[in-house]
C-alpha cells in the first residue's frame, strides 16, 4: 500500500487483508443471522406469562 519496503509495513498489510477478506466472508453470514433473529424474534409466539415483560 505505502511501497516503503519496510517489513513492519509489509505484515500489517497482510493482516489487513486478511481482516478484510475474512470480514468479506462473515459479514453475509452474520447479517443473515440477524436478520433470522429478528424475524424470529418478531413472529415469537405470544405467551402471556407474568415473567416476561
Amino acid at each position: 500500500m505505502l511501497g516503503f519496503g519496510n517489513p513492519i509495513l509489509s505484515i500489517f498489510e497482510d493482516f489487513v487483508t486478511a481482516g478484510a477478506t475474512v470480514l468479506a466472508i462473515v459479514a453475509p453470514v452474520i447479517a443473515l443471522l440477524l436478520i433470522a433473529a429478528i424475524l424470529l424474534w418478531l413472529f415469537r409466539p405470544q405467551k402471556k406469562s407474568a415473567g416476561t415483560p
